[in-house]
Protein backbone atom coordinates (compact mmCIF):
# COMPACT_ATOMS: atom_id res chain seq x y z
CA UNK A 1 0.00 0.00 0.00
CA UNK A 2 2.75 2.50 1.02
CA UNK A 3 4.31 2.32 -2.93
CA UNK A 4 1.55 2.25 -4.72
CA UNK A 5 1.09 6.15 -5.29
CA UNK A 6 4.17 5.42 -7.24
CA UNK A 7 3.00 2.48 -8.71
CA UNK A 8 5.51 0.07 -6.96
CA UNK A 9 4.53 -3.56 -7.14
CA UNK A 10 5.25 -5.55 -4.56
CA UNK A 11 5.37 -9.31 -3.64
CA UNK A 12 6.24 -11.10 -0.80
CA UNK A 13 8.04 -14.26 -0.20
CA UNK A 14 7.79 -16.10 3.53
CA UNK A 15 10.10 -18.07 4.26
CA UNK A 16 9.14 -21.06 6.51
CA UNK A 17 12.29 -22.95 8.71
CA UNK A 18 15.31 -22.38 6.54
CA UNK A 19 18.94 -24.34 7.53
CA UNK A 20 21.54 -21.75 7.67
CA UNK A 21 24.15 -19.98 9.83
CA UNK A 22 21.96 -18.08 11.79
CA UNK A 23 20.98 -21.16 13.91
CA UNK A 24 24.39 -21.08 15.79
CA UNK A 25 24.10 -17.30 15.77
CA UNK A 26 21.20 -17.94 18.00
CA UNK A 27 22.42 -20.25 20.26
CA UNK A 28 25.68 -18.46 20.75
CA UNK A 29 23.85 -15.39 21.50
CA UNK A 30 21.40 -17.07 23.87
CA UNK A 31 24.03 -18.55 25.90
CA UNK A 32 25.18 -14.73 26.20
CA UNK A 33 22.55 -13.46 26.75
CA UNK A 34 22.07 -15.49 29.86
CA UNK A 35 25.26 -14.96 30.36
CA UNK A 36 24.58 -11.42 31.17
CA UNK A 37 21.49 -12.06 33.32
CA UNK A 38 21.76 -11.88 37.42
CA UNK A 39 21.27 -15.32 38.74
CA UNK A 40 17.97 -14.42 39.90
CA UNK A 41 17.09 -14.19 36.45
CA UNK A 42 18.85 -17.33 35.53
CA UNK A 43 16.82 -19.52 38.10
CA UNK A 44 13.49 -17.92 36.55
CA UNK A 45 13.89 -17.77 33.36
CA UNK A 46 17.15 -19.93 31.87
CA UNK A 47 15.49 -24.11 31.69
CA UNK A 48 12.74 -22.30 29.33
CA UNK A 49 14.87 -20.12 27.54
CA UNK A 50 17.17 -22.59 26.62
CA UNK A 51 14.72 -24.72 25.54
CA UNK A 52 13.17 -22.01 23.68
CA UNK A 53 15.55 -21.58 21.77
CA UNK A 54 16.71 -25.49 21.64
CA UNK A 55 13.12 -25.93 20.11
CA UNK A 56 13.53 -23.33 17.35
CA UNK A 57 16.95 -24.19 16.62
CA UNK A 58 16.11 -27.54 15.81
CA UNK A 59 13.02 -26.35 13.64
CA UNK A 60 15.60 -24.85 11.58
CA UNK A 61 18.35 -26.76 11.67
CA UNK A 62 15.89 -29.76 9.82
CA UNK A 63 14.70 -26.89 7.75
CA UNK A 64 15.11 -26.14 4.10
CA UNK A 65 18.30 -24.70 2.46
CA UNK A 66 18.61 -21.08 1.60
CA UNK A 67 18.71 -21.86 -2.23
CA UNK A 68 15.24 -23.04 -1.99
CA UNK A 69 13.92 -19.39 -1.28
CA UNK A 70 16.48 -17.99 -3.39
CA UNK A 71 14.65 -20.34 -6.22
CA UNK A 72 10.88 -18.65 -5.08
CA UNK A 73 12.74 -15.16 -5.18
CA UNK A 74 13.80 -15.56 -8.72
CA UNK A 75 10.94 -17.00 -9.76
CA UNK A 76 9.04 -14.39 -8.48
CA UNK A 77 11.23 -11.78 -10.51
CA UNK A 78 10.87 -13.63 -13.57
CA UNK A 79 7.69 -14.39 -13.57
CA UNK A 80 5.34 -11.86 -16.15
CA UNK A 81 2.09 -11.48 -13.37
CA UNK A 82 4.07 -12.18 -10.03
CA UNK A 83 1.40 -13.48 -7.38
CA UNK A 84 1.11 -11.14 -4.21
CA UNK A 85 2.91 -13.87 -1.80
CA UNK A 86 4.99 -16.78 -2.11
CA UNK A 87 5.21 -19.34 0.76
CA UNK A 88 8.69 -20.85 0.30
CA UNK A 89 10.84 -24.01 2.35
CA UNK A 90 9.46 -26.16 4.96
CA UNK A 91 6.89 -25.25 7.61
CA UNK A 92 5.63 -22.04 5.19
CA UNK A 93 2.19 -23.25 4.63
CA UNK A 94 1.63 -24.74 7.54
CA UNK A 95 2.95 -21.19 9.84
CA UNK A 96 0.92 -19.38 6.98
CA UNK A 97 -2.30 -21.54 7.56
CA UNK A 98 -1.90 -21.01 10.99
CA UNK A 99 -1.71 -17.68 11.22
CA UNK A 100 -4.85 -17.02 8.62
CA UNK A 101 -7.18 -19.69 11.03
CA UNK A 102 -6.48 -19.51 14.43
CA UNK A 103 -6.95 -16.68 16.45
CA UNK A 104 -3.50 -14.95 18.06
CA UNK A 105 -3.98 -16.14 22.17
CA UNK A 106 -4.87 -19.93 20.18
CA UNK A 107 -1.06 -19.46 18.25
CA UNK A 108 0.39 -18.10 21.23
CA UNK A 109 -1.21 -21.54 23.15
CA UNK A 110 0.25 -23.79 20.63
CA UNK A 111 3.52 -22.25 20.40
CA UNK A 112 3.52 -22.74 24.17
CA UNK A 113 2.96 -26.07 24.49
CA UNK A 114 4.90 -27.24 21.34
CA UNK A 115 7.98 -25.29 22.91
CA UNK A 116 6.92 -26.79 26.06
CA UNK A 117 6.96 -23.26 27.63
CA UNK A 118 4.93 -22.48 30.63
CA UNK A 119 1.67 -22.01 30.71
CA UNK A 120 0.08 -18.80 30.65
CA UNK A 121 -0.36 -17.72 34.15
CA UNK A 122 1.25 -20.95 35.63
CA UNK A 123 3.75 -18.42 37.04
CA UNK A 124 1.60 -15.80 38.80
CA UNK A 125 2.47 -14.95 42.22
Amino acid sequence: MRLAPWDISVTLVEPGSIRSEAVDKLESDARAVLNDTTQGGRALYGNAFLHLVGFFAGIHAKGSSPGVVAETVEHALRAAHPRSCYLSGKNARRTAMTARLLPVPIQDALRRKLARQPARGSLAG
